[in-house]
Parts: C-alpha cells; structure tokens; sequence
C-alpha cells in the first residue's frame, strides 16, 4: 500500500497602494480599495446554503483511514454561482455591485475558487467574512490569466460574503465553481492563529532552531501548497540552467497532477514560527495558480510554473539541484508536516536507492531513519537537500512519526530527469533549457542585485538599546504604550532620490499582551524632516508575534514607493480605559547629540511634536528602527536567445493579432505563451505541431511590452512584443 505525504514582477506608482490593517491579505493584490460592504442588505434572503451532510465529511476523513498520509481538510462542492442566477446586485454611484452570501454550516473556514475570472478594468471583487475581519482583496483585472481561474484563501467561519464591484454595462461574470467547507480548520477567526499551528508532532523541529541555522537562505525556496482548496502539502521553488527567473515548483504527483488541480492551487510563502518554539507564522504572502508543466506517476514527480513570478517582498530563492545521482553523505529535508509552520528534518547517514510500493524500481532515495525531526502528512513534495544544499529528490512517503522517525522515500531527482524522451513526464528539458549538459546547478537568490543597489537608512548613532520608564510607572514608556496616551511614533529616514521600502526591522524593549488580537501598525509616512506626512503604506503585526529583546521584521505586503526622505513609525492601540490592562509595546531607542538632530517624533492625537517636546522625556532621540529600501522592485530578467533565427512574429508591434512563423528546425511538438511585464501568463496554447500560430484578441490588451514564449524539448525561446493597446 502506497502511504504518501501530504512571473517576473514590476509595479509603478499606479498599482502601489496604500495597505489597511485588516488581517487577511493572501494573494497578489495590485490596487487600493475597501469592501462596499453589507449594511441594509438582507443577506438571509440571498443567502446559498452548500448543506455538506456529515456522511460527505465522514466519507472524505475515510479516504485516508487506511493510513495515507495525505492531509486532506475540507469537502468540495461543484457550484455554478454566479451574478445571473444567484445573490442580489445593487446599484451604486459608479454601476453596480453582485453580493453572494455563502454558508455551509459548521465549517471551520470556506475558500471559493472562482472560473471565469475576467474583470475589467475599474472592477474589484471582494471575499470576506460578515464582520470583515477577513478581508481578501481587491481582486481586479490586474488577476486575470490565460487559465480564467482565481483561486482564494479561506475566510474563517461558516459563511463568506462574496462582492463584485462592476462598472456600468460590463459582462464579467465570474462564477463561483467550487467551494469548500473545511471540516478541520484554516484559519481560526480574526486570523490570529493558524488551525494548524503546534499541530505537527512535538519532536519536529521550527526551521528557526539552532539546527536551521545553516538553512536560512534554503527554506526561502520551500512553499505550503494548498491544492485545489482541498488538501496541503509542500513544494520546492528550483532554479533552471539560463538563470532566468521562472517560478518553476518542484513537488509531488500524487498532490498535483492535473491542470484543473494546479490552476486552482494557492502558494504560501514564508509560513514560519518567527523564533525558535516560538508563535505562529504569518500566511500574508502567497500567489494564486499555476501551469502544470510536467508530471510522472511512475516516479512521483510534478513540476509547475507559477502564475507569476513572487514579488520581492516574498524573499524567494530558487533552489539548486543535482541530477547526477552520486549518493550523498547526509540529508535534509525543509517541510510543512501537518501543514504546520516550516520545519527541519535531519539524517548524518547515507541514504540507500530503494524502491517505493507500485512505482518505478531503484527511483526512490530510502532514509533509513532521521536523527532529527520526522515528516508527517503535509510533508508530501518537500524537497530532499543533499549536503550541498542542492535538491536531489521530494518526499512521495513513508512511515516516519515521531518515535519510530524511520523509512521515508523521496523520489529520485537523478530519475526525474531524463526518466523518459517525453519533455512533459521529465525535468531536463525544462531545467535545463541551455542545453548546458550539466548536471549540477548552484541555487540563486533572484534579488540579490536589489538588494546590493540598495541602502538601510534609519537608527542614528548615539549610545544605543536604551528603554525609558515614566518616572511614575514601572510599566509605561517613552516609546510605547503610556499615561500621555501618546498613540503614534515615528523616525525621520534620510533618503535621496527615488527608491522602494520593502521591509522595517525594529529592535523591540518590551512585549505585553492581554488577548491574541491585539497588535501594532507599523507605517511609511511622506515627509521632508519637518512633520511626517500621510501614510503611504501599513503593516498590521500580532503583538504576540514579538517579545522582548527582540528584533522584529516587518515585510510589507508590497515594495512601498518613496521619493527623498521619509518617516517610519508604529500606531499603538489602547483600551477605552486607560486604567484597565494595557497590552504593551515599545521600542528601544537611543540618545543623540546634538539635539538639534532629534529623528523621533510622535503623536499625542492633536499632532506631531519632535521627541525634544516630550512630556516625559524631551530629549533628542532615534528610534530603533531602520528601512531597507532599493532602488527598483524588478526582478532581473535573463532572456535566452538562440543564435538560429528560427522565429518571426508580425506585425510588431501589434493591435489585434500576431503571427509566429516558426522553421522547420524547431522539433514537431511545442507549446506557446504570451506573458506581461509581471510575468502573469495571458496565453497559453495546447500543445501544436503547425509552422504557423496565430495569437489573436490583442486588442483587449493594455498598450506595452508582453514576452511570447516557445517551450519544446531541449529548450525554449522568447520574444518581445509591443502590443498597440485597444481600439
């Protein structure tokens, strides 16, 4: 019995927004905009009721009984939901607005995956929970793909609300297709806690322990994939031999083996406990769909292309491999068991060539046992690392659990390679696209030269790690929560010219919490050194996701645009009653002379005042705080080109059509793209054999750059297209 475990991206001043504190941002979200909500609406009259039976849950928890180790959580219904025939549509001042209630009772979360999906510019459409507590959006036109499909993250609870802001005779009509009710839990209500959080065995082992140490830049390529809206498992992002940057994920075939499952599968990011057995991760950052490119049941394998490429703010890393099948001195494999937060497994021996139950003989590296850690379900498609930190195989399953850690089978990424001539049941072709011939290849970390050009501004120098009590008070503080009610701080960021804030690292005194919600905004504000100006963008933070002595990241949800200098800050929330339990936060801070070059302010909720003006302390201060900005959020594209003319395309640019021209020295079999700047796919063509392809409907194109892509066996190659814009 088979037992298994579980695009190049560019934003301009036009698609930055300013981010809410409303917890749920889970995909790529490219425009500002808020829900118009549900008041004085009768949402019980329009409400669809799925009505899942307990037989239909008992049924699906019996699938793995037997004792797979897949990791399914929810039931799925087939749905046709949709503006014609369900909910209510209400006019607004600028057209009209669809709401779909939704509620299929007892379900701990639901998550809708939409077909259709083609909106118009000036259209959002909304997922959220009644309260809006969780909010997913705005989805607009910027979402839309060749595959016509969204899928969205969970609203916690037994009912969503689904909204659809459509401009004045439009025809978008997206239809809810499928929609599951989790019988297990996604996310626990306000977000605050992952259900599956703490839930893996107690001996695996936070990838932010001591034995991750050496792994930090590796588990940057490791993903929580949620497949279909129905199970999780993990994935590994690999890098290719061009060094171009293409979302490629490596995972299991057993998981994803279909078109139909990967278009309609989410990708999360970054999903870890911040600190050693510390809190739950955060699930903010993740990306909607992919093409299935190749798979193999015989050896377990599946390899996908994403959607588009993660932005940098996700942090990605494109692991390295290795096809030559030497075996390796000792292994590692970075997983999300039980959909947990990211985890580290170790093996110091050899592992031994086996064979895994009913698939290909001598394809499956055997670990006899784990020294550290163990896999469980949801550890299905985690990568395998040899010593070198390079991919040789992912987890198809085994009989690993914490106590008896032994006899878990990864196939054979050597095997995967060239296990047979087919471009579409192998990796080499798609992997190796230089026709390099190498079988080894480094991993690549494809911002780096971001990162390079960029610059840390932030925390002047002065005696530093300071922390300032009232004099009155063993448990109030100058920068944090106090008698002043003082509700806002911020730091002045020395900055020339025009650059990108991705992230904030703030060096956190002291942490208090009274319930798991509370939290503190951190901010980019405008500003010349003399005030600071409107917010540009916020990140709300989890309070309980902090702790003393402590040095907090905090990623923005997207790279937040700055011209010159400007502030960074953090709003504090207090109870109605100041004399009530407070939680706490506040920031160390540092002295600086002369005082004339005070950096901190902050805000008594009348206005801003520099720290010289404090009511406890005047003095000139800086915060701990710091930014790293870049100079432009583009990933780097490497752009293969053969040396044979072998491709034409006209006319270029184009208005409505394009033609492709291929020679004959291109093999009978390819298959055709068309990508924007973001490298969101728009095209996608079958597999063709014909010299001649037409791409048509170009004129439902915004005006500029697009990259036509040829994928055949041993290569691929590209183009650029100007496309004119519409008509």
């Amino acid at each position: 019995m088979v037992k298994r475990r579980q695009g190049i991206y560019k934003l301009t001043a036009a698609v930055l927004f300013v981010l809410t504190s409303v917890a749920g941002q889970a995909q790529i979200v490219y425009e500002s905009g808020t829900p118009a909500g549900i008041a004085g609406i009768d949402i019980e009259s329009f409400i669809s009721e799925l009505n899942i039976s307990e037989q239909s849950i008992d049924s699906v928890k019996n699938i793995y009984a037997t004792g797979e180790k897949r990791f399914r959580f929810a039931v799925q219904r087939e749905c046709n939901l949709k503006r014609s025939n369900s909910g209510v549509v209400k006019k607004n001042g600028k057209g009209i607005i669809w709401y779909l209630p939704v509620r299929s009772r007892g379900a701990e979360s639901l998550n809708v995956i939409f077909s259709g999906f083609r909106l118009e510019e000036g259209e959002q459409l909304f997922v959220y929970d009644r309260e809006q507590t969780t909010v997913r959006g705005p989805f607009t036109w910027r979402n839309n793909n060749d595959n016509n499909i969204l899928a969205i993250m969970p609203v916690p609870g037994d009912e969503m609300i689904i909204e659809l802001q459509l401009i004045e005779g439009s025809s978008s009509e997206p239809v809810a297709s499928r929609i599951s009710h989790d019988f297990l839990g996604i996310l626990q209500k306000g977000g605050a806690k992952d259900y599956y959080f703490g839930g893996s065995g107690p001996c695996n082992i936070d990838i932010n322990c001591s034995e991750g140490d050496d792994w930090q830049v590796e588990k940057r390529s490791v993903v929580r994939i949620l497949v279909a809206g129905n199970e999780l498992g993990t994935g590994v992002l690999v890098n290719n031999s061009n060094q171009e940057n293409i979302p490629y994920i490596l995972t299991a075939e057993h998981l994803v083996n279909n078109q139909v499952m990967a278009e309609a599968s989410l990708f999360v990011f970054g999903y870890e406990s911040p600190w050693c057995d510390g809190p739950d991760g955060v699930v903010d950052m993740s990306l909607s769909g992919a093409d299935l490119i190749a798979t193999n049941a015989e050896v377990d394998m599946t390899l996908l292309r994403l959607s588009s490429f993660p932005p940098v703010t996700y942090k990605p890393y494109l692991a390295g491999w290795d096809a030559t099948g030497t075996i390796h001195t000792g292994s590692v494999t970075i997983h999300h068991p039980g959909a947990d937060v990211k985890k580290i497994t170790i093996d110091l021996q050899q592992p031994i060539i086996s064979t895994f139950e009913g698939m290909r003989t001598d394809a499956f590296w055997q670990i006899l046992e784990w020294e550290y850690g163990t896999t469980e379900g949801g550890s299905s498609g985690a990568p395998l690392f040899n010593q070198d930190r390079r991919v040789v195989g992912s987890l198809t399953g085994g009989e690993a659990v914490c106590g008896r850690s032994v006899n878990d089978y990864f196939y054979r990424f050597d095997v995967a390679w060239d296990v047979t001539d087919y471009m579409f049941m192998s990796l080499r072709a798609w992997l190796d696209p230089a026709r390099s011939g190498s079988l080894v290849l480094d991993g690549r970390d494809p911002y780096a030269p971001n990162f390079e050009a960029g610059d840390t501004t932030g925390l002047a120098a002065g005696s530093q790690d300071l922390l300032t009590l009232y004099s009155q008070s063993d448990d109030k503080y100058t920068t944090g929560l106090n008698s002043d009610s003082i509700i806002a701080y911020a730091e002045f960021m020395p900055y020339a010219g025009n650059g990108f804030v991705t992230e904030l690292y703030a060096k956190v005194g002291k942490v208090s919490w009274i319930s798991a919600s509370d939290s503190v905004t951190f901010f980019v504000a405008s500003g010349d050194g003399e005030v600071p100006g409107s917010v540009i963008a916020a990140k709300r933070v989890l309070i309980g996701r902090s702790r003393d002595d402590f040095l907090l990241s905090v990623t923005f949800d997207y790279p937040v645009p700055v011209t010159g200098n400007f502030f960074a800050g953090y709003r504090l929330w207090y109870k109605s009653l100041l004399s009530s339990d407070q939680p706490q936060f506040a920031l160390y801070h540092s002295q600086i002379l002369p005082e004339e070059e005070n950096r901190a302010w902050f805000l008594n909720g009348t206005g801003w005042y520099p720290f010289t003006m404090h009511p406890e302390d005047p003095a000139a201060r800086s915060l701990a705080l710091a930014a790293i900005v870049i100079a432009d959020p583009v990933v780097n594209s490497v752009e293969y080109m053969k040396e044979e003319r072998s491709m034409d395309i006209y006319p270029n640019p184009a208005s409505e059509r394009v033609t492709l021209l291929l020679r004959d020295i291109y093999p009978e079999e390819y298959i055709v793209s068309l990508s924007d700047i973001t490298g969101r796919i728009l095209y996608r063509s079958g597999r063709l054999m014909e010299r001649e392809h037409i791409i048509r409907n170009l004129d439902s194109f915004n005006p500029g750059i697009y990259i036509i892509r040829i994928d055949y066996r041993g290569g691929y190659e590209t183009r650029k297209l100007v496309v004119g814009g519409r008509r």
